[in-house]
């Protein structure tokens, strides 16, 4: 990947947006607001031509973003990063975004995210599913972005809790895991780092599950939104895409839900130290339910 978008970008193939990192703390989180004001200009949402036929990046992608080709799927880069070397993997045939993600989807993704760990960094595969999850693109396609140097995510801190207080193992008649400080539905499975794709894809529906129930109790079109390292994957229930507040108005996806936040203006900075990133985004899921209730799960 590294060559690729080196020589991508040296030949002016992908465009760059440079931003500012800044990290913050809520309570036992942390958090990283990615300060980009060349985005300031730029529409939410760019609405489509009138009678122009729908346009698909990735059918075919550009040569020059191509990595390799993994079976029925393209290695893509990102044409338009905020972070160097972010990564897709795309179906070769269109298959839509709104679909759940199937047993060769999580398979050749964790593949993705095991040679890349094999660097110094560490990463994670997301995926945006829904009219309501921020998804940009509706072509079937997973997203690989690193994780910064001590990082801890929220999900890495319920991760951590199970293994230190349990043997490691998954049993599949648990629940999935939440965070109790977490004021919105979430859940997470550990992961071995030895599952197959059929394994992985029991545990996604594990997640899958229970987001459906909770969507079914708030009366919400399916959205969610997920993310995946060698350690866990996580699903968050959406009900909404954009937060919306007077002149602050922010789209948001799993990466949000990760703890890395897109601010396009100071302003926009200002306002999530303010009014903090667990408000932020506790107002574009459902609320947290009492894991204690025995509610039929899909």
């Amino acid at each position: 990947i590294s060559q690729v978008y080196k020589k991508a970008l040296e030949n002016k193939k992908i465009v760059f947006t440079t931003s500012e990192p800044i990290m913050i703390n809520e309570g036992p989180f942390s958090f990283e607001i990615r300060h980009a004001p060349s985005l300031a200009n730029k529409p939410l949402f760019t609405p489509p031509k009138k009678n122009a036929p729908p346009f698909d990046p990735f059918s075919p992608p550009e040569k020059d973003l191509i990595v390799e080709e993994l079976h029925d799927y393209y290695v893509l880069l990102n044409k338009f990063p905020l972070v160097p070397e972010h990564a897709l993997l795309v179906t070769k045939q269109f298959v839509s975004q709104n679909t759940p993600l199937i047993e060769p989807d999580l398979g050749n993704a964790m593949s993705v995210l095991k040679s890349l760990n094999s660097s110094t960094e560490r990463w994670f595969c997301f995926y945006n599913c829904g009219a309501n999850s921020g998804a940009s693109q509706p072509h079937k396609h997973m997203q690989f972005l690193p994780i910064p140097d001590d990082f801890q995510t929220y999900f890495d801190h319920i991760c951590h809790a199970y293994k230190t207080d349990s043997d490691g193992t998954w049993d599949h008649t648990r629940k999935p895991l939440s965070h109790p400080e977490i004021p919105y539905a979430h859940f997470l499975v550990p992961l071995s780092g030895t599952e197959d794709e059929s394994e992985l894809a029991m545990k996604f529906s594990q997640l899958l599950a229970r987001v459906l129930t909770i969507l079914r109790r708030a009366e919400a079109p399916i959205s969610f939104n997920f993310a995946m390292t060698t350690e866990w994957m996580a699903m968050v229930p959406r009900t909404q895409e954009v937060y919306s507040d007077g002149d602050v108005s922010m789209s948001i996806n799993t990466t949000g839900f990760m703890g890395f936040l897109l601010a396009r203006t100071q302003q926009e900075v200002d306002y999530i130290k303010a009014v903090g990133p667990l408000s932020i985004l506790k107002a574009l899921a459902p609320a947290k339910v009492d894991e204690k209730e025995g509610e039929y799960d899909y």
